[in-house]
């Protein structure tokens, strides 16, 4: 059994059972540095995670992105 937060499974395979349920209280939601959701995946199978989700990816890379061009008249 692994229990990750949702937002870092990638994928799994089809003998792979899972389920999605709030982390805690929305205290530990809002501050607990962990998103709304855990998924609990069970079972025989290959599991692949990422090691940051979506937002926290952009927000790592954002910087580093050149800035647009102005359109000309």
């Amino acid at each position: 059994m692994v229990k990750v937060q949702t937002g870092l499974v990638v994928g799994f395979d089809n003998t792979v059972g899972y389920d999605i349920a709030l982390a805690g209280g929305i205290t530990t939601a809002l501050f607990g540095g962990e998103g709304l959701f855990v998924t609990t995946l069970t079972g025989p199978g290959k599991v692949v995670l990422q090691s940051m989700d979506l937002a926290r990816i952009a927000a790592t890379i954002f910087p580093y992105l050149p800035e647009p061009e102005p359109k000309g008249r």
